[in-house]
Formats: structure tokens, C-alpha cells, sequence
């Protein structure tokens, strides 16, 4: 019994936690990013998508760096860069698609963006079939024992 509900909340936590993040995207701009010498990665959540980037760092402190702000209605975050390739919210883009797009010469930026609705409808539909596969087996003999045990005391028995 345990053992079934762990594995069922082992699929509905990242479900909640989607769901969670999707909503709370729309309200906070959330960055993580690591510089390393030459080249920054990053990961961004904001208005309803995860956004991972590549660039350059030149000039930029090396190491972990963390933020999140609170944004309004009123402000406006391109969360599909130019030059994009998108399909249902889905997005790539670096700036080989857009020339001349950068501020200087050998600055390279690449984007790939995927919207929330995906991740979330991948562990929803993998809770559900966790869900009917870690059910409890049924045996139809002892289901109704008051049934059985009302077939026991006729003289007729079971038609």
C-alpha cells in the first residue's frame, strides 16, 4: 500500500510542480545561469515557457548565478527571440537565423524554448497510467462477501 503511494507521488510531484511553475511564470521572471570562461548557459521561466540559452560571457562574473523578479502586466519580455522557429509554442533561435541581429561582432546566442503546456501533459499522462497500473487487483470471488455469504446459507446455492 506504501510502496504504491510513493510510486504515485513520485509522478504527481512533477506534475504539481509544472502546473505550479506554469502559473507562477506569468507573475516572476526566474533565471539560473552558469558562466563558465567563454560561454554563459542559462534557463529562464517566464510567461508560460522554460527558455534555454546559450551565449557568449565575455565581461560577465564566472560561476552560479540566480534571480527572480516580479513582473507586471505592463511589462513586456520577448520570450520568442528573432529569427525564431516555432510550432505550438515551441521555439529555436541563435543569431545565424537573424544576421546583423547582435550588438558586436562574434557574439553568439542560441535559444530554445518549450512552453509548459508539454512537460505538464508528459507527467499528467504518466500519472494516469502509473495511476491504473499500481491499482489494487480485485478478486471477484471475495468482492461481495455478503453475497457469498448469503449464497452459503440458501439450500438453492448460486443459479
Amino acid at each position: 500500500m506504501i510502496r504504491r503511494w510513493i510510486i504515485r507521488c513520485s509522478f504527481l510531484l512533477p506534475l504539481l510542480l509544472c502546473a505550479g511553475a506554469w502559473m507562477a511564470s506569468y507573475h516572476y521572471l526566474v533565471s539560473v545561469g552558469f558562466v563558465r570562461p567563454r560561454t554563459s548557459l542559462g534557463l529562464d521561466v517566464l510567461q508560460g515557457k522554460v527558455i534555454f540559452s546559450s551565449t557568449d560571457a565575455f565581461g560577465r562574473t564566472q560561476g552560479w548565478n540566480t534571480g527572480a523578479i516580479a513582473i507586471s502586466a505592463e511589462d513586456e519580455f520577448p520570450t520568442e527571440p528573432l529569427g525564431r522557429q516555432a510550432f505550438w509554442g515551441f521555439f529555436a533561435s541563435d543569431n545565424a537565423a537573424v544576421a546583423g541581429s547582435s550588438g558586436s561582432v562574434g557574439t553568439h546566442w542560441a535559444f530554445v524554448g518549450i512552453p509548459f503546456w508539454f512537460p505538464t501533459t508528459i507527467f499528467a499522462l504518466a500519472l494516469i497510467i502509473v495511476w491504473r497500473k499500481t491499482r489494487p487487483k480485485i478478486n471477484p470471488v471475495s468482492t461481495f462477501p455478503v453475497k457469498i455469504a448469503q449464497l452459503e446459507a440458501s439450500d438453492i446455492g448460486p443459479p
